[in-house]
């Protein structure tokens, strides 16, 4: 989805709600900013997903980062050693004791599948200590009588040697797994105290097998199953419920395992993390449009608002203009008749002058016809003369009439001009008037 794309679907959307615009523009907009909302709600989703995906697997690493710290600080403190043991390993790391190796435990790993067999088949030998030659087994020993720290099984690697299962066929029984030693994985230097230890006993799958181990070779030799049961040589066994406490084998085996998973963890992290920072990115951008889209939106809308208010005023002006239009054209028809009126009456008064002129004229043509007969008619003349002033008066006043109306006239016709001249303007001016 294109910022700039919906902005002008939102635009035409606007205008169609405004009476100009396209419908189909206003529902492209809708959908537009419809499916920008969808995207989003994706994105964030699988966001969601991922970052919820990314605690997981933090809180995972962090409760194995935990148990793996807990057991790193109890094989560092020594924990479940003996007590004169911890004391020959201390003095050996202060320096007070020459030659001391370290325990077994401590110099082979085994893989957690095998850890219980080797610890069970090795029981207390796990805490023996490896020392270089006698010497440093004999001043190791010293050490424990003089500090009376109790008593330790020490290994000197110049004399322990290595020993072997003789047993002919044993790798064709049914559940056996292997000999002891070769389950455990150690330096070359410790393989021989590794087989001095572990040579002579054989491991099996369960308690079943073992026992047919044992009794084809007459119980010989010690054999251990991977839960832990024991059938020793001669015939006795040993065994039930494994112990719930983590031994010292399967404790370094432990950390180590813990360790792997974490670096496994990690990496897991790590792949999620350039998709999680992308969907991150992506989500933010999406807001910022959807964001940035609904402001235009919102701007649209306002003015929206303003332009139906200045159609609405428009309007109203409008009908305001035809209505006065309408009202001059009134007025103008009015003028115009009395125009007419006032035509009509000055023609009449024309009439009555051009009669009264006449009669005028005859009443000089009667005077001079009758200057002989004046005395006799002195009371007529005055009569007449009385009459005539009367006239005069009548003419005076018509007169002023007639000039009062011919100065109506001028204005009449001044108007008739003027709108005239009006009716001579261009085209466009016209239709503004109108």
């Amino acid at each position: 989805m294109h910022l700039y794309q919906l902005h002008i679907a939102v635009s035409h959307d606007e205008e169609g709600h405004g009476g100009n615009g396209d419908p189909a523009a206003g529902a492209a907009a809708k959908q537009l900013l419809l499916a920008g909302g969808l995207k989003l709600q994706r994105q964030q989703r699988q966001q969601q997903q991922l970052e919820e995906e990314c605690r997981s697997l933090r809180g995972q690493s962090d409760q194995l980062e935990h148990r793996a710290r807990i057991l790193t600080e109890m094989e560092k403190s020594l924990d479940g050693y003996y007590n004169s043991v911890k004391s020959v390993l201390s003095a050996g790391a202060q320096g007070r004791l020459k030659g001391i190796v370290g325990t077994v435990s401590q110099l082979i790993s085994v893989s957690p599948q095998y850890a219980v067999a080797i610890e069970t088949a090795l029981g207390n030998a796990m805490q023996q200590v490896v020392t270089e030659n006698e010497t440093a087994a004999k001043n190791a020993i010293n050490h424990l009588k003089y500090a009376k720290a109790g008593r330790a099984t020490f290994l000197p690697l110049d004399v322990i040697q290595p020993q072997r299962l003789s047993a002919d066929g044993i790798e064709r029984m049914e559940g056996f797994v292997a000999r002891a030693d070769e389950l455990v994985s150690c330096d070359e230097r410790y393989r021989g105290i590794v087989a001095n230890l572990l040579g002579r006993i054989a491991v099996a799958q369960d308690i079943d097998a073992a026992v047919e181990i044992a009794r084809k070779f007459r119980y010989r030799f010690r054999i251990v199953t991977l839960d832990g049961q024991l059938v020793n040589a001669g015939g006795s066994m040993t065994g039930g419920s494994a112990s719930k406490t983590t031994g010292l084998l399967s404790r370094k085996e432990e950390i180590h395992t813990l360790g792997q998973q974490i670096k496994g963890l990690q990496q897991k992290i790590e792949a999620h993390q350039p998709q999680l920072t992308q969907l991150q990115q992506t989500t933010a951008q999406l807001q910022a449009q959807l964001t940035a889209v609904q402001a235009q939106i919102k701007s649209c809308q306002e003015d929206k608002i303003t332009y139906t208010a200045e159609h609405k005023r428009l309007q109203r002006s409008f009908d305001e203009a035809c209505k006065t239009r309408d009202e001059m054209n009134r007025e103008y028809q009015q003028v115009k008749q009395k125009l007419e009126q006032l035509r009509s009456s000055s023609s009449d008064a024309d009439a009555l002058i051009e009669q009264v002129t006449e009669s005028l004229e005859q009443l000089r043509t009667q005077l001079d016809e009758s200057k002989e007969k004046q005395e006799h008619l002195e009371q007529a003349k005055a009569a007449l003369g009385e009459q005539h002033n009367a006239l005069r008066f009548e003419i005076l006043g018509l007169q002023k009439d007639i000039e009062s109306l011919t100065g109506t006239q001028n204005q009449l016709d001044g108007m008739i001009r003027q709108q005239d001249s009006q009716s001579m303007m261009p085209r466009w001016t016209r239709a503004c008037w109108l």
